[in-house]
């Protein structure tokens, strides 16, 4: 990465995760072009030939404890803001939510997050309407404890 001051830096970078590693988008601040390409790993972002000085990295910060009706703050002005297209704001996962899956909880093994009450499983159709059979028996419909109310 370039030691050189932000003001004066040729490149600069926004990266947000995918499923391929990150979505990395360049902007040339001398000419104004942009440039996109997808990288393995931040490892990678880190190495970039461009190296850009600033590194705009689009994560969550300031997660909530419990679940709260329309996300944290920050994401129901933003929706407010938006109005056609709030639909495009997603909320961060509950701190919760994020033990669960990093408990080794994630989308393949529902089972523990039952026991440990994080994640609500529900069966799922065994097999699609082709009659081929689906990957996974269990889907997530939310993050939350058993207990919390659906609306929340």
């Amino acid at each position: 990465m370039a030691t050189t001051p932000a003001s004066t830096a040729r490149w600069v970078a926004g990266v947000d995760g995918c499923r391929a590693g990150w979505v990395v988008v360049l902007r040339d601040r001398m000419v104004g072009t942009h440039l996109a390409r997808v990288v393995p790993n931040f490892h990678a972002v880190l190495a970039l030939p461009e190296a850009p000085a600033v590194i705009a990295v689009d994560v969550p910060i300031g997660l909530l404890a419990t679940a709260s009706a329309g996300g944290r703050a920050c994401e129901v002005l933003a929706r407010q803001l938006l109005r056609t297209r709030a639909s495009s704001v997603f909320s961060a996962p509950t701190r919760a939510a994020l033990a669960a899956f990093r408990a080794g909880s994630g989308y393949a093994r529902p089972t523990p997050c039952e026991q440990t009450g994080a994640v609500r499983a529900h069966p799922a159709s065994t097999r699609r309407s082709t009659g081929t059979p689906r990957r996974s028996a269990c889907r997530i419909s939310s993050a939350m404890p058993a207990d919390t109310p659906r609306s929340v």
